[in-house]
């Protein structure tokens, strides 16, 4: 939820005198800002208790969009619309703990201890902004030029962590801290970053960890044209197991299609029908393949081209019709799905597949490192 005031001080000193707990996140009083500075500029943060957030923005939010400063209000828990993407901004214990050993900075803002500082700090960067945030996945010296490396750098000096400064050791840090992504907020978080065009490789390398691998086909107009849906659902369950198949509308072909990342739709179509698929044992891609296609994790994506070659010979198709287009990985599946999918299948995809998971989990059909 975000505000936007004349004073970014009043609204602390009102807080304060409603006796209410809060604190300023990631707030960088670099020389010569000021709160209201930093507001017009960009935004300022603040997490708080839930019960205040009502009187709150029923008291301050009296500024136009645009015009003020621009306050971002995230309850601990979320509540009364002060969520992030449906869930709280950080773990519910987590901002619990940011708020009962808060701290004073010189400018007498209330403001995270230096520890949870960091690991809310990383958080954010890994998991609410990891394709924004600048910081390199695996690769330490890439992250330089974030613009918050110099303050992690600071952070970990002075509490003695000694980790990379990657995405990856970040995850790897606040898991043996407790703070793991549940699989609910990725799922949200991906999504949210696919409605905004980010295609970030973070999070479809944390989606790769997962046991098997869940992808998104789509069959083309050529296909349902030339009566080959059958056969190209036939095709496909012979390398996957089918989880969902759904006749896609002619308003969403219309409407959706040009969202979906890839498609050139005049060779072969808009999509018609959307075909749900879990491969149990990918293949993991060559050097080569990687090379070009770095998105995708499992070279059984690469039996299209088969699949084009034997539609346009039965058929007598063009051979740039293509018939069949699909997501790179699970991550791009999962952004695509409100394209096609109510949320109520939505849910009953993921619980299938977590099914399908707990039950490899109990087989023993894991590989080392796989959840």
């Amino acid at each position: 939820m975000s505000i936007y005031v004349k004073s970014v001080r009043a609204v602390l000193a009102w807080l304060d005198r409603q006796q209410s707990t809060y604190v300023l996140l990631r707030l960088d009083m670099t020389a010569g800002s000021s709160l209201d500075d930093i507001a017009r500029r960009d935004d300022v943060d603040i997490l708080l208790e839930d019960k205040i957030v009502p009187a709150l923005k029923e008291k301050f939010n009296t500024e136009k969009k645009g015009k003020g400063g621009k306050i971002d209000v995230y309850g601990i828990e979320g509540l009364h619309g002060s969520d992030y993407i449906g869930h709280s901004h950080l773990p519910v214990e987590m901002g619990r703990l940011i708020l009962e050993n808060r701290v004073k900075n010189e400018q007498g803002i209330y403001i995270p201890d230096e520890s949870n500082e960091f690991v809310s700090l990383i958080y954010h960067l890994t998991y609410h902004k990891s394709e924004q945030s600048g910081i390199h996945w695996n690769d330490p010296e890439s992250s330089r030029q974030s613009k918050y490396y110099d303050v992690i750098v600071n952070l970990k000096r002075v509490l003695g962590v000694e980790i990379e400064i990657t995405h990856n050791a970040f995850h790897q840090y606040l898991g043996a801290q407790g703070w793991s992504i549940t699989e609910d907020r990725m799922i949200a978080y991906v999504q949210n970053d696919f409605k905004y065009h980010h295609k970030a490789w973070f999070p479809a390398h944390l989606m790769n960890e997962l046991a098997g691998e869940m992808n998104l086909y789509v069959i083309r107009k050529v296909a349902v044209k030339k009566n080959w849906t059958q056969t190209m659902i036939d095709e496909l369950s012979t390398h996957y197991r089918i989880l969902k198949i759904k006749e896609i509308p002619w308003h969403v072909r219309l409407t959706k299609s040009r969202k979906m990342r890839g498609g050139k739709w005049k060779r072969g179509g808009r999509p018609y029908i959307a075909v749900v698929v879990f491969d149990p044992d990918p293949v993991e891609t060559s050097d080569e393949e990687h090379k070009v296609h770095p998105f995708v994790f499992n070279a059984k994506q690469f039996i299209k081209p088969a699949i084009r070659e034997r539609f346009s010979r039965e058929t007598g198709t063009r051979p740039k019709d293509n018939p069949l287009h699909s997501t790179d990985n699970e991550a791009e599946a999962v952004g695509h799905f409100p394209l096609f999918f109510s949320s109520t299948e939505q849910d009953n995809i993921f619980a299938e597949l977590q099914e399908i998971r707990a039950g490899m989990k109990a087989r023993g059909l894991l590989d080392s490192g796989d959840q």
